[in-house]
């Protein structure tokens, strides 16, 4: 986390992925001032991250950056966002906070993109695609046991399952506290965490 900046959870900007055009009104649901917006297109090992952050109120460009690179360097391109971002809004970074930052949650880019169609299945929320997330979450733990991130999305996927009646309370529960567990015993905080508002269009073929 970086003290200085408010960042709303990946489940409250979730309804607005599909391209929201009334900024304004979503910063007042959202209780912010600034919305990041940004897009992901991956084509064999090339990656193109566009980003910007708005001033939802002003419609204000603050700041917008491409990025193209090997995938293998994408988590270069995450640490640069964030710390661009963090400068864009004048926010001060500790050195724990830098440090957090520049710190790559996994070593293993096939465990990475494994992960990322985690998310893509996780967030289309029906029970069939919540069980390709959980099957490519283990797949992407298969390939780094000390994923934090793939455990936390393997414990978001399992806690999902009920409300789309793909299980119940009482078999998804225990596995999505192990799962919990897992994650938190290897205290890995996302570089997400350094983002406000909302990242919306990512696409990734699964």
């Amino acid at each position: 986390m970086v003290a200085d900046l408010k960042v709303i959870a990946r489940t409250s900007t979730q309804k607005f992925k599909s391209a929201p055009e009334n900024l304004p009104e979503i910063a007042k649901q959202l209780g912010v001032m600034n919305i990041l917006e940004g897009s992901v297109q991956k084509a064999n090992d090339q990656v193109c991250v566009n980003v910007q952050l708005i001033n939802a109120l002003t419609y204000t460009h603050l700041w917008a950056d491409t990025y193209d690179r090997r995938f293998t360097d994408i988590f270069a391109v995450e640490s640069e966002i964030a710390k661009s971002i963090a400068d864009a809004l004048q926010a001060t970074l500790t050195g724990s906070e830098k440090s957090s930052i520049a710190k790559a949650p996994t070593a293993n880019p096939e465990a990475y993109e494994l992960y990322l169609k985690g998310r893509f299945f996780w967030n289309k929320r029906s029970g069939a695609d919540l069980r390709k997330a959980i099957e490519y979450f283990n797949q992407a733990i298969a390939k780094d046991p000390n994923y934090a991130l793939a455990y936390a999305g393997l414990a978001d996927s399992y806690l999902l399952l009920p409300n789309y009646g793909s299980a119940s309370t009482q078999e998804s529960v225990p596995p999505a506290r192990a799962a919990l567990k897992k994650a938190r015993a290897r205290r890995f905080v996302s570089r997400s965490t350094c983002f406000i508002g909302i990242a919306r269009h990512v696409r990734m073929s699964p």
